[in-house]
């Protein structure tokens, strides 16, 4: 019974920073996620109804953010990230530490470094978008290219909207958080101790799926005039 006690008492001493470490990590792409959703919304509202020239479908448009960004956009993202924090780091003037790593408890002291780390990285994402823009809307042959792979759900505008905002953003979402999840969380294998390791690892990006993606469920069925086919 003494045994068991103990090893509750240290399991949870072990897991409780940990906890809150991945949910802070997570965090950061629920904030960055929900911004880079209502940024492709009104890139795909500006880009479908253009001052000159016939308007565009606006799920096209929609649909080839999402797929730009979850897979070149994350080498981008990277990049950038990388770059600031680089560029934080030399200059000194706004120090962010180690990405993925808070310090210890409480949480109240934990946030501050949060916070910091946070504003870099939607920094990141934002001059990461704006490159991605330019290529999206320079690049007349992409917009071809997703009207053909969205060809299939022309004849049923419900169809193109729910898998345009809902079933293929969970799934490249999906594989966006697990890359993204590389960037931003510490490099634990290299601080771990001998008994850190046999703690099981628990990944979390599909939790921040789940959560952004209940940012998009209102717009499944908006009302007619405002349906996202052309």
């Amino acid at each position: 019974m003494v045994a068991t006690l103990q090893y509750h008492t240290m399991s949870t001493a072990v897991l409780t920073p940990f906890s809150t470490t991945r949910a802070l990590d997570v965090s950061k792409q629920f904030f960055g996620a929900g911004m880079i959703h209502f940024i492709n919304l009104g890139i795909s509202y500006y880009a479908s109804k253009p001052a000159s020239g016939p308007t565009t479908n606006l799920c096209v448009w929609y649909f080839l953010n999402v797929g730009i960004d979850t897979t070149f956009g994350v080498l981008l993202l990277w990049c950038w990230f990388t770059l600031l924090m680089n560029a934080c780091e030399k200059c000194r003037f706004f120090h962010v530490g180690e990405t993925g790593d808070y310090g210890p408890p409480p949480l109240s002291r934990m946030i501050w470094p949060w916070m910091r780390q946070m504003s870099v990285f939607l920094v990141a994402e934002i001059l990461t978008k704006a490159c991605l823009y330019e290529i999206v809307i320079n690049s007349p042959w992409l917009f071809w290219l997703g009207e053909l792979c969205i060809s299939w759900t022309q004849y049923d505008p419900k169809v193109q909207v729910v898998f345009v905002m809902l079933i293929f953003p969970l799934i490249m979402n999906a594989i966006q958080f697990w890359l993204t999840d590389t960037i931003l969380k510490v490099h634990q294998d290299l601080k771990e101790t001998s008994n850190d390791k046999q703690q099981p690892y628990i990944s979390t990006p599909m939790l921040a799926v789940l959560i952004e993606q209940t940012e998009r469920t209102p717009l499944l069925f908006p009302p007619s005039k405002h349906r996202m086919a052309s």
